[in-house]
C-alpha cells in the first residue's frame, strides 16, 4: 500500500450545532489505525477548528486543506489532489464516510470520485485487518452477514454507519500547525444558481379502493381500464392541468 487518506466532510453536532468531525469519518480514521496504517486527512472547502482538531487528535499524521468556494464542486479538486502532486505516488486507500452531516448530504461523492479516478468503491466497510501481509476489508453485506474482501492497491472504502466507533483520541491545542492549505481550482456548482422555490402543497393521497357494492366495478377492456385510472388520478389532483398534458 502506498498510503492511506481519509476524506473529511463538514459535520455538525445535532444537539449543540457546533462543527465537528463526523462520527463516520472518525471511525474511518480509527479503522485505518487498527490496520497499522497512518492516515492523513484531506478536506475540500472551509474547515472549523473543532472538526480539524478532532480528526488530528485521533492520530492522523497531517491534514491537507483544499481551499475552494462554498458553492464549488469539490469532486474535481479532490480528484486532482489525490492523483497529482499532493498525493505523491497516489493515495493508496481512500476512506470516506457515507455522507456529510451538513449541506446536501447526498452520499454521492465517493462514487463520483471513484468514477473520476477509475477506482473501485467498496461501501459498508466495518473494519480493516491484515491477513498474510495483505489488507482485507470486512464488509456488512446484510443483517448478520459479513464479507471478507481482499483489497487492491488502490480503492475507495466507505465506512459503514455500523462500524465500531472511534477512540477518544487526544486534545490538539493548535490544529492549524498540522494543517497545510493548498489553493485548488474547482468549477462552480451550477445547482446553486437555481433560485429557491416555495414548497407546494402535496395532493391528497388516494383513498382505499371502493368495494363493489359501493360503486366499484370490474373492467375487462384495457382501454376502458386505463381511462378509469386516469379519471381517478384526475379527481385526486395527481395529473397536470388539461392544457399541459
Amino acid at each position: 500500500m502506498t498510503g492511506c487518506t481519509v476524506l473529511l466532510a463538514p459535520g455538525r453536532n445535532p444537539v449543540s450545532g457546533r462543527a465537528r468531525t463526523g462520527p463516520a469519518e472518525a471511525a474511518a480514521v480509527s479503522m485505518a489505525q487498527r490496520a497499522g496504517l497512518t492516515p492523513r486527512l484531506l478536506h475540500a472547502g472551509g474547515g472549523a477548528g473543532a472538526m480539524l482538531a478532532r480528526g488530528l487528535g485521533l492520530g492522523a499524521a497531517r491534514l491537507d486543506l483544499l481551499e475552494i468556494g462554498a458553492e464549488d464542486d469539490p469532486v474535481p479538486a479532490l480528484a486532482a489532489a489525490l492523483s497529482g502532486a499532493l498525493a505523491g505516488q497516489g493515495a493508496g486507500l481512500i476512506l470516506t464516510g457515507p455522507r456529510a452531516e451538513t449541506g446536501e448530504g447526498s452520499g454521492m461523492v465517493p462514487y463520483l470520485l471513484g468514477a473520476a479516478l477509475g477506482l473501485p468503491v467498496l461501501d459498508e466497510c466495518l473494519a480493516l485487518r491484515r491477513e498474510g501481509g495483505a489488507l482485507v476489508a470486512i464488509r456488512r453485506a446484510g443483517p448478520g452477514t459479513r464479507q471478507v474482501i481482499a483489497l487492491p492497491d488502490r480503492a475507495i472504502l466507505v465506512a459503514s454507519a455500523a462500524a465500531p466507533p472511534a477512540a477518544l483520541g487526544r486534545l490538539i491545542r493548535d490544529p492549524a500547525a498540522l494543517c497545510t492549505r493548498h489553493a485548488a481550482d474547482a468549477p462552480h456548482d451550477a445547482r446553486h444558481d437555481i433560485p429557491p422555490r416555495p414548497a407546494r402543497r402535496m395532493p391528497p393521497p388516494i383513498g382505499p379502493a371502493a368495494a363493489t357494492e359501493t360503486g366499484g366495478a370490474a373492467i375487462g377492456d384495457a382501454e376502458a381500464g386505463a381511462a378509469a385510472m386516469l379519471d381517478v388520478l384526475d379527481k385526486a389532483g395527481l395529473l397536470p392541468p388539461a392544457g399541459r398534458r
